[in-house]
């Protein structure tokens, strides 16, 4: 009679992650970084329209993208290294490189924007001054 359980062979993914299970970070990763270009188009879509009683509405959401940047790029790393306890079919590596792709360019563009209208405005100030 054995006491334990035998060790995992190289075919069993070792883990104590419930047959059948996937991955749910990768898709938290990649959700929360659609979020960020979808609340950036629906801004550009009310600005272009017009609709100025929908702005605050539409801003206000503005203001949860850098917590979904953050959430997109943590559990993108998150899901990446458990990803190899999954097994083939249900680890979602996609969804989490996706995610964290999405996320780290948004994140070089938002420091782009800051450096770009940063230098503008040294400029128009040597120009003014």
């Amino acid at each position: 009679m054995a006491l334990y359980p035998p060790p995992p062979t190289a075919s069993s993914p070792p883990s104590s992650v419930a047959p059948g299970s996937s991955n749910v970070l990768a898709l938290v990763s990649f959700f929360s970084a659609l979020y960020v270009p979808l609340v950036f188009v629906l801004i550009l879509i009310v600005a272009l329209t017009h609709a100025n009683r929908l702005l605050p509405i539409v801003g206000s959401l503005g203001g949860l993208s850098l917590p979904a940047l953050i959430t997109a790029i943590v559990t993108g790393h998150i899901a990446l290294a458990q990803a190899k306890r999954y097994e083939p079919g249900k680890a979602r590596r996609g969804f989490a490189i996706t995610g964290l792709v999405i996320g780290y360019l948004v994140v070089a563009l938002v420091l782009l924007f800051i450096v770009a209208f940063t230098i503008a405005e040294i400029n128009l100030q040597q120009q003014n001054g």
